[in-house]
């Protein structure tokens, strides 16, 4: 890529940010809502190690990423080229990533080593895993987990039904620390549709808050309904087609 399509890029995705930070404010302004309440986590799975440069110098220090030999390639390729990205070791030093894929077993070493919260805790028997290895390692691990209220087959998560005994092993575990949920919805081109789990999820958020200290964070929308996701109280926005498109 040129130099000249380069900067363009580079200018691309940072306009598109302060778009998407312009949007949130606004709508948060409008809910009545104090914008640093939001965090917005920009999805970077798929794209390239350019465009996380950007935003690492635009100060952006956390994205999501959903496999650990990405995160790996990327890395390496933004130590590769510190000068050509304008990088230094000390700004990646401080970067982080959260964990949004699907949990495998013989994967979870290296999501526990790599990724500072993971956001898709989505059974009893992963959140044992995860403590065990937590414990190998000598670390104690943030995680979120995950909802899936309309009970989707295509999507792994809790259910109401299942929620309760998930929550109740959480207090039995001494080397996991759990900030909160993530909502995955179906898609639907009427996001209305979804409302009632944003409802839910929120309502599910609002009860847990109370019974545990940890809890601080509420994972709700994505590019195409992250608006609707913070009138019902999202505190973290998980965006990326409308930043790297």
């Amino acid at each position: 890529m040129s130099n000249d399509n380069m900067k363009s890029r580079e200018q691309s995705v940072i306009d598109n940010y302060k778009r998407v930070l312009s949007d949130v404010a606004n709508e948060l302004i409008s809910l009545g809502i104090n914008n640093e309440t939001v965090s917005i986590l920009p999805i970077s799975k798929g794209v390239t190690s350019g465009d996380i440069a950007t935003l690492i110098n635009y100060g952006i220090k956390v994205f999501g990423e959903s496999r650990v030999q990405e995160i790996d390639q990327k890395l390496s390729e933004l130590n590769s080229n510190l000068a050509e990205l304008n990088l230094t070791e000390d700004s990646l030093r401080d970067i982080q990533f959260h964990f949004i894929g699907r949990l495998q077993s013989n994967k979870l070493k290296k999501i526990v080593d790599r990724f500072s919260l993971i956001h898709s805790v989505d059974s009893k028997r992963y959140l044992l895993e995860i403590d065990k290895v937590s414990s190998i390692e000598g670390i104690n691990q943030d995680i979120l987990l995950q909802l899936n209220l309309a009970k989707e087959g295509s999507k792994a998560g809790l259910s109401e039904d299942t929620l309760d005994d998930v929550l109740e092993e959480v207090y039995r575990l001494n080397n996991i620390t759990l900030k909160g949920f993530m909502l995955v919805t179906p898609y639907e081109e009427d996001i209305y549709k979804n409302e009632i789990y944003f409802k839910t999820s929120k309502e599910i958020y609002d009860k847990n808050i109370h019974i545990f200290k940890s809890i601080d964070t509420l994972s709700m929308g994505m590019s195409n309904d992250y608006k609707l996701a913070l009138r019902y109280g999202s505190n973290l926005l998980r965006l990326g087609t409308v930043i790297f498109s």
